[in-house]
């Protein structure tokens, strides 16, 4: 077991790291969006920053978190590690955080970061905020902390949660929340190889087959343009018009989640938080309020049009251009006007 202090002095916790998993040589993306934050941040701050990188086979993804902005690459090799499997990770990680002693850890909350981060605090017995928003540092009361952005009050305002006596700080963030910076491919390294033994009896779970995912033919994530409805709708059937909308403008349909939990459209065209994160050059919201599990999902859209009916809807204050009417109505009027 890694050492845990509480109440000691800790200066010389420093850097942060950005854990990722490397599956047939492959980083996920949100590992390097992470890593581009956390240059931002270390820059600011003098923290160096480390992709530490967990798997089997690896070769070309060692080097690509050096062209993202990570000062140093320490990972992992290990056939037994070919597959996730969350104990031998995790006994991969709480070795060489007890080695290192980085400040803040972060992951991907993905599939893999959602189980391992949250066993490493627990083995650590350390503080973790899941599925952040944003991530920030500041120094307090002499120390620097991680601010881990979180929204609460069902959206309603952002908080910032501090780890202030333990270490490491763990965070995860929501693939798709930073903002993935342009790499620069001549900025490169060494990296460093860490010996771990993983033995067959780490080994808790095995996959015994694996079926591809069928990717969704029409990805949301990836259009251009989307018209997306909300709690304004009354029934199905005005919801549904928003189709007609879309194809007439080139365009995809997203909705908010009680739209989805009503059962109007899939679960893979909601966004938010929860859901989709998207990045339209368009996005028209039709009845939706605003809140910030909805609208955190929308990342800097080209053009934001919002319309409802309350003329107080916090929708207005992200969109760039708002109408004030009922969405149904407005839709209607919309739709005959691009027909003619």
């Amino acid at each position: 077991m890694s050492e845990v202090r509480i109440g000691e002095d800790m200066s010389t916790d420093t850097g942060i790291w950005v854990v990722a998993h490397s599956n047939k040589d492959k980083v996920p993306q949100v590992t390097f969006e992470l890593i581009g934050k956390a240059k931002a941040l270390g820059t600011k701050f003098d923290e160096k920053v480390t992709a530490v990188i967990i798997g089997h086979g690896m070769k070309k993804s060692l080097l690509q978190p050096y062209a993202y902005g990570a000062d140093e690459v320490i990972y992992v090799d290990e056939e037994n590690l070919k597959d996730y499997d969350a104990n031998s990770y995790a006994n991969v990680l709480e070795v060489l955080i007890g080695k290192y002693k980085p400040a803040s850890v972060l992951f991907g909350a993905d599939s893999v970061g959602r189980d391992l981060a949250p066993r490493i605090g627990v083995r650590l017995e350390t503080g973790i905020s899941a599925d952040c928003i944003d991530l920030d540092m500041d120094i307090i009361e002499g120390a620097k902390l991680l601010m881990q952005k979180k929204p609460y009050l069902n959206g309603e305002v952002i908080v910032d949660i501090l780890c202030k006596e333990r270490r490491p700080q763990i965070a995860t963030v929501k693939p798709g929340m930073l903002e993935l910076v342009k790499p620069d491919e001549s900025k490169t390294g060494i990296p460093v190889k860490e010996e771990v033994k993983v033995t067959d009896a780490d080994i808790l779970t095995r996959i015994i087959k694996s079926i591809p995912r069928v990717e969704c033919e029409n990805d949301i994530c990836k259009a251009d343009v989307i018209v997306a409805g909300g709690r304004g709708f009354k029934t199905k059937g005005d919801f549904d018009r928003l189709q007609e909308l879309a194809d007439l403008i080139g365009g995809m349909v997203g909705a908010t989640r009680p739209i989805v939990q009503e059962g109007w459209i899939s679960e893979e065209y909601q966004i938010g938080q929860s859901g989709k994160i998207v990045k339209p050059k368009l996005y028209i919201a039709f009845g939706i309020s605003g809140a910030v599990m909805h609208t955190g999902g929308v990342i800097k859209p080209g053009t934001f049009i919002a319309v409802n009916e309350n003329p107080e809807a916090p929708i207005f204050n992200v969109a760039h251009y708002g109408v004030v009417g009922d969405c149904k109505d407005v839709l209607a009027s919309l739709i005959e006007t691009l027909k003619k």
